[in-house]
């Protein structure tokens, strides 16, 4: 186990880059909620809304939601309303968020549609074991 550890995220050549590719992921995160927070209206400073997108992103890492909809909205509703902001703002700011973040996934949508339309079009029958391959492992 210590050796996983060891040659994995924490060894000594490769956590700088999982902390710098993690970085960009929440710096990205960051820019599409302060757009978000923009596009539903919100005035307010990137100084005041910039706490308050990580207290939402945080509030989105948790596994209690329905489709996607949840800590987001009532984090935002809450961290909105306690800096002054208005509830209002805070939750159309997370819907905002969540249609972006959705609209930005339909292209791998469109991929993956793409793709079982092909599959359906052109059936491919199912290649046969031979003897030597049944109950083979492959690596």
């Amino acid at each position: 186990m210590v050796a996983v550890v060891q040659g994995g995220p924490l060894a000594r050549r490769v956590w700088p880059g999982v902390v710098l590719a993690s970085s960009v992921a929440v710096a990205g995160h960051v820019a599409v909620f302060l757009i978000a927070a923009r596009v539903a209206g919100s005035d307010a400073s990137l100084v005041e809304l910039l706490p308050l997108a990580m207290l939402v992103l945080v509030a989105m890492g948790v596994p209690t939601n329905v489709a996607g909809w949840g800590p987001r909205e009532g984090m935002a509703a809450w961290a909105f309303t306690a800096a002054g902001l208005g509830t209002a703002h805070g939750v159309a700011t997370a819907v905002v968020y969540g249609v972006m973040s959705f609209v930005a996934c339909l292209p791998g949508a469109v991929v993956l549609l793409g793709a079982w339309w092909l599959r359906r079009r052109s059936p491919v029958a199912p290649r046969s074991l031979g003897p030597v391959e049944e109950g083979a492992v492959h690596a």
